[in-house]
């Protein structure tokens, strides 16, 4: 029986280990899927930001412009 408590206790570290293949979160009630939401269907669920910033992540021959929304 006391296998049980335990597993109670470790099982939130398995699932948080986990690594997300999906990106997700909340404005409002509506969901934003972060990489397949375009930049109109997040200002209209989520609003204007407060801050933006872009930059360019090197990749290995090229450089992948990234925005980034707070």
């Amino acid at each position: 029986m006391r296998a049980i408590p335990l597993l109670g206790l470790l099982l939130p570290l398995f699932v948080a280990a986990e690594p997300s293949t999906t990106r997700s979160f909340r404005c409002g009630t509506d969901l934003v899927n972060v990489g397949s939401d375009d930049r109109a269907s997040m200002l209209r669920k989520c609003g204007e930001p407060a801050a933006k910033d872009n930059f360019c992540r090197p990749e290995q021959r090229f450089c992948d412009p990234v925005d980034e929304w707070t």
